[in-house]
This record gives structure tokens, C-alpha cells and sequence, in this order.
């Protein structure tokens, strides 16, 4: 991959792999971008524990100015990544993103 390749990263976030990668990714100087389907939700403990730490890793990855689209199961890609846009999740990191990589 060249040194300067921006990457979407496709993944529900359902462990710390992908965040893992995410950040690596980041730290060899490219443009890291997650886009992550919620496969979450539900009653149980067992899922309001995933659905807990889905979002601890989408917090962790956006603290470290990576961008996520928390892309629900009810949106079609295209309406997630207007939705993170308007929130300024999507449209504003992803160009500081670009900016930190030009700035490597």
C-alpha cells in the first residue's frame, strides 16, 4: 500500500481488532476512515454490553480523530454518511484527516 493511501475501513466494531487496525493504519501515516454497520442492539445484557462497547471503540477511534460512520441497520450507506456530515462526524474529520497526512 503506498505510504500516503487513504483506507476505508468497513466493520461493525464488534471487538477491538478492526479499532486495533484502525489506529495502526493511522500511525503508518494514512487516512483512516471507519465506516461501521451497527450489528448491535437488542434487550438482552449480552447485547446492551456489545452495543456498549461498539461505542467505546467508535469514542476511542473518533478521540483519536479517526472518523466513524455509525452506520444504522434502518440507513442505507448513502443516508449514513449525510447523517455523520450534518453532526460534522464525517465531512470535518475527514479532512483534518487528509490535513494530518499532508502534514507527515
Amino acid at each position: 500500500m503506498p505510504p500516503n493511501a487513504q483506507v476505508t475501513l468497513f466493520s461493525p466494531l464488534c471487538d477491538d481488532g478492526a479499532a486495533t487496525a484502525a489506529h495502526k493504519l493511522e500511525a503508518h501515516g494514512h487516512s483512516v476512515t471507519v465506516v461501521s454497520p451497527d450489528a448491535t442492539g437488542g434487550e438482552s445484557p449480552g447485547r446492551r454490553l456489545a452495543t456498549t462497547e461498539r461505542t467505546n471503540r467508535i469514542a476511542s477511534l473518533r478521540r483519536s480523530e479517526i472518523p466513524v460512520v455509525d452506520w444504522s441497520a434502518d440507513d442505507g450507506l448513502a443516508a449514513a454518511v449525510a447523517k455523520a456530515g450534518e453532526r460534522g462526524r464525517c465531512d470535518g474529520e475527514i479532512g483534518s484527516a487528509r490535513r494530518r497526512v499532508g502534514r507527515r
